[in-house]
């Protein structure tokens, strides 16, 4: 990581407008400004929250009673594209005034996912577009669109690692037994099964096409790969 990408939190003993602010007099302008120049002038984003929105409160009752947003999560837009699935939870107060704030790497780091290969084969699975659908349309806070795009990326990932898993870990040991059912339904077929073998047949079909996609695929990996340690070999020689 470059030594450039950080995170800082705390308490920052500010407000960046008014709206972080309930009761008391408003904040004018030369008292917020200076904070939020900071903010950007050291290139940081609000990674946002999870709870309450305010932080601290003075504990007072009646007129005298404010409570404010001090306390935040920053970072560089490096930073949010190393770590993309983070949470800022806002936690109960137990004996201060400010409330803590707890900062969870949801995923790690983003390096996790770099062994994630799309399977050609999945493109034959109409679900596979529909489980791809579901998580890039789900809201992802950050204050950067590429923090958020790898997020969103890493999410479809992990979603479809799943069900692939789920669906055709044991591809092979679906095709026989989808082969021995339709050997069995073929052999004592009746009257009215046609239909039931032509469903077997297409979903058996399915099957064997995504296996010789995927294996073609691996075997292109595989030579790619080959061609490269060749390479390199030679020109260590």
């Amino acid at each position: 990581m470059n030594p450039r990408d950080w995170l800082c939190l705390g308490d920052f003993n500010e407000v960046v407008d008014n709206t972080e602010k309930v009761d008391g007099s408003l904040k004018i302008a030369s008292q917020i400004l200076p904070f939020r120049s900071a903010i950007e002038a050291c290139s940081l984003g609000d990674l946002g929250y999870k709870g309450s929105k305010y932080t601290w409160c003075n504990d007072r009752e009646g007129v005298g009673f404010i409570k404010e947003r001090l306390d935040r999560a920053l970072a560089t837009e490096g930073w949010c594209v190393q770590y993309p699935d983070v949470e800022v939870e806002v936690m109960s107060a137990r004996s201060l005034d400010h409330k803590p704030l707890c900062v969870r790497l949801l995923q790690g780091h983003s390096h996790t996912h770099r062994g994630f290969k799309f399977e050609a084969s999945w493109n034959i699975d109409d679900e596979s577009s529909e489980v791809i659908k579901d998580k890039w349309e789900k809201d992802v806070a950050g204050p950067y669109p590429l923090a958020i795009t790898q997020r969103k990326l890493e999410r479809c990932a992990r979603a479809l690692t799943a069900w692939n898993w789920a669906k055709y870990e044991d591809i092979g040991k679906r095709i026989s037994s989808l082969t021995q059912k339709l050997e069995i339904l073929q052999r004592d077929q009746q009257e009215g099964d046609e239909e039931g073998i032509r469903i077997l047949q297409e979903e058996l079909n399915n099957l064997l096409e995504m296996e010789e996609i995927r294996w073609r695929q691996r075997a292109k990996r595989n030579c790619f790969q080959g061609g490269i340690e060749t390479r390199n070999s030679y020109m260590r020689e």
